[in-house]
């Protein structure tokens, strides 16, 4: 017969609604656009999504599985780069002069997606701010030179930094 039953779903094909509220730590602003990347359990990115507010939770369908959910803000138009092939070990590269002009902010949340989930990530500075206080300098003295090197010329997208002394 030409008859044709319909599919119905199986474990592989049945995708649960992911909802991610994304927050920053200490209420901080959150710099747009957030970049949301989604790894599984092989390490392989299944799903990247650019953001442009933040009002309402983020939401995708995904297959019953574990995944990794890495959010960065401020990447997109600031110079990070990152390789084409990526995992979550991948480098995100600092923009040239290793300073961006909006400081990112990264976070990330492991799940088992197994039903319809809310998933809680919070935004952390990836960098830090510096503020000197010189004393005891002579009141002849025409100039004073502090240079701050970054330790890091990349991290990973799971926030682990380099570590290459960059000067």
């Amino acid at each position: 017969s030409d008859e044709t039953t319909p599919e119905t779903p199986t474990e592989e094909t049945t995708r649960y609604t992911l909802s991610i509220h994304i927050e920053s730590r200490d209420n901080a602003q959150i710099n747009l656009p957030l970049s949301v990347f989604i790894f599984n359990q092989a390490n392989e990115c299944v799903h990247t999504e650019s953001l442009t507010q933040t009002e309402d939770d983020y939401q995708t369908l995904l297959p019953k599985g574990k995944y990794n959910i890495v959010v960065w803000s401020a990447m997109e138009g600031n110079g990070f780069s990152y390789p084409l092939q990526f995992t979550p070990q991948s480098y995100v590269s600092m923009p040239d002069g290793l300073h961006a002009p909006t400081p990112p902010q990264s976070g990330k949340v492991s799940i088992n997606l197994t039903q319809a989930t809310t998933a809680h990530l919070t935004l952390s500075y990836l960098v830090a701010a510096l503020r000197f206080s010189l004393n005891g300098i002579p009141s002849q003295a025409e100039a004073v030179e502090v240079k701050v090197s970054p330790v890091s010329s990349a991290v990973t997208f799971e926030g682990d930094y380099k570590n290459d002394l960059r000067e």
